[in-house]
């Protein structure tokens, strides 16, 4: 699907043409120069929006044990009936991930501590953390729980009696 969204390079590549001689004169394609640029926003438009929709599929493949077609099926209408929360968390592990990369680089770019500790923070913070609230978004708007919370709630001795066998 990410690469179908190369159809809107073409017409700019082929309004270039040979690339060689736009490289030696880039003022002599100047419209092909602009309607490939043009492309290649689209299509990063294009791969921003997949993305976003798709980002439910690998929960409900893998959630509620859907094939590959029904996953996508399910992750897009989840998506689509609860798109401010999709983008909001989408937006949220998107900045995370930013953070993380722009605190090695103010930090010290040269710095293998640095580097090493950015890189840890990402695996053991950021990554578990995503996961469990993209979990839970496509749990919460499929109607689901993780677990009961009113077994906690009534009697947590007993509730521990019964799981200590773990």
């Amino acid at each position: 699907l990410s690469l179908v969204g190369i159809v809107f390079v073409v017409p700019g590549a082929l309004a270039v043409g040979d690339l060689s001689l736009f490289l030696d004169n880039p003022e002599a394609s100047l419209r092909g120069a602009g309607l490939f640029s043009l492309g290649i926003l689209v299509w990063v438009l294009y791969l921003l929006i997949l993305n976003l929709s798709l980002s439910l599929v690998g929960y409900a493949l893998v959630v509620d044990e859907l094939d590959p077609i029904e996953a996508i099926i399910t992750g897009l209408r989840v998506f689509m009936g609860n798109k401010l929360d999709v983008i909001i968390l989408w937006v949220l592990s998107l900045s995370l991930s930013f953070v993380a990369s722009y605190a090695q680089e103010f930090i010290g770019p040269d710095s293998g501590f640095v580097l090493i500790l950015t890189t840890l923070f990402s695996l053991i913070v950021i990554a578990p953390l995503t996961a469990v609230w993209w979990t839970r978004l496509y749990l919460t708007k499929t109607c689901r729980n993780l677990y009961d919370h009113t077994e906690l709630l009534c009697d947590p001795n007993e509730f521990m009696n019964n799981n200590r066998g773990f």
